[in-house]
């Protein structure tokens, strides 16, 4: 019977999916397991792991993104761009980087706002000046910071705030601060995957019940994590 459950447990352990998304306070020590993407100026630090995430890169135009995907599922559950005002071929060309330059360029991004699910994201956004010479870079400033609700629905947001948690400038890393509200209800998750059942199993604050008009609530302080390179 032993010799069975250890057979099991074995197969279990192998091809079971394992949940990707990692507890925010693993993010807030910059660990070395969290997968990292890099665009063209900066790498931003997800909530990812590197074990069970990779990340598939595009260019569009100027703009350079990466998308973020589940090894188990092959669901897309995050993605990011960065979008210099000057072409990114400058950026990257050898020649051009022997000279100091300052650029401004603009990062998006999609954070998730909840342990454990991917339907809750938040879109945040941030401008950023750079300063670069050959073989180094550094942030001069950041301004423009802002977060929205995503676009798949089912909640929205409330007294949301976006600051730039760094201090110190020059810098060559950058912290983002968002925090807020998450709120849902009965009314507005039709369709969307987003119900009583898993709000309470998040730990959400509840009202009413699965089978009447019911309200939800959730806050979030989390944080986005930037190098440049």
């Amino acid at each position: 019977m032993k010799k069975i459950f250890a057979i099991l447990l074995a197969c279990f352990t192998t091809f079971a999916p394992i949940n990707v998304l990692a507890e925010e306070n693993e993010v807030g020590k910059n660990n070395n397991d969290m997968l990292k993407i890099q665009l063209v100026s900066l790498e931003v630090t997800t909530e990812f792991l590197d074990s069970q995430a990779f990340v598939n890169y595009r260019q569009e135009g100027n703009k350079y993104i990466a998308e973020i995907v589940d090894k188990y599922s092959g669901e897309i559950v995050a993605s990011y761009s960065e979008t210099p005002d000057i072409p990114i071929e400058n950026i990257r060309n050898k020649n051009v980087k022997s000279a100091i330059s300052t650029y401004d360029t603009t990062l998006d991004g999609e954070k998730n706002l909840v342990s454990g699910s991917n339907l809750f994201k938040a879109y945040v956004s941030a401008r950023v000046t750079i300063t670069a010479g050959q073989s180094w870079r550094q942030i001069d400033k950041a301004w423009d910071e802002k977060h929205t609700a995503g676009s798949s629905g089912g909640y929205y947001l409330t007294g949301n705030s976006t600051y730039i948690g760094t201090s110190s400038f020059p810098t060559t890393s950058l912290k983002i601060d968002i925090n807020g509200v998450i709120e849902s209800n009965q009314s507005n998750t039709v369709g969307t995957g987003v119900n009583f059942n898993l709000c309470q199993t998040l730990g959400f604050n509840m009202s009413g019940s699965a089978s009447s008009n019911w309200y939800a609530r959730k806050t979030y302080n989390t944080s986005i994590y930037i190098n440049v390179m």
